[in-house]
């Protein structure tokens, strides 16, 4: 397995983020542009092959999160993980407050502010070596220094990769919550 030894440096002061990790090149976390969009395109259909392939659909196949992801580009919460040659291999946005997750019914366990990590979809070539883990830590330290007492994430039911790495990294399990997006289980940690 690929051993991750953490994030070690900021670059240029722009949020930039190197993950050190015994790979040919190191990869870097920064805000997406959309000059990532290409590449987000190919994450995505690649993240609903593996969806298939591992038995589920979380992501429909007509999901063109191409609008979405300029949305999320606009906002300045989207981030890719790339490359040091900038080709984005994975993906996450981090909205806060988000309210889609008013009147859930979901009894949260804090009731301050909150960060939700939506969208998050690695390419083959980062699946299965820990970068999932990398990318949510690394997602806790924006949304706490952002003023987020907690993060919240839902997944499909039957996503049972994201269950695990969900409870691995201390989520808890709050419910099954019947979004606008389709039924999903909740997840929720302190910061």
């Amino acid at each position: 397995p690929v051993h991750i030894y953490g994030i070690i440096a900021y670059l240029c002061g722009d949020q930039s983020t190197v993950i050190s990790m015994p790979l040919p090149s190191p990869l870097i976390i920064r805000q997406a542009t959309e000059c990532d969009l290409p590449d987000l395109a190919r994450i995505f259909d690649d993240a609903r092959s593996h969806q298939r392939r591992s038995g589920f659909t979380q992501w429909a196949d007509d999901y063109s999160p191409a609008r979405v992801l300029q949305s999320d580009i606009e906002s300045g919460h989207a981030y890719v993980i790339a490359t040091k040659e900038s080709r984005a291999e994975g993906y996450f946005y981090l909205a806060f407050n988000d309210p889609g997750y008013d009147g859930t019914g979901v009894a949260w366990r804090y009731d301050g502010p909150f960060a939700v990590v939506h969208r998050l979809a690695l390419s083959s070539a980062l699946r299965g070596c820990g970068y999932a883990s990398a990318i949510l830590n690394y997602a806790h330290k924006i949304a706490s220094s952002s003023g987020a007492e907690a993060m919240r994430v839902d997944t499909g039911e039957a996503n049972r990769c994201m269950q695990h790495l969900l409870a691995r990294l201390g989520y808890e399990a709050v419910g099954l919550v019947d979004f606008i997006w389709g039924p999903r289980l909740a997840y929720e940690i302190h910061l």
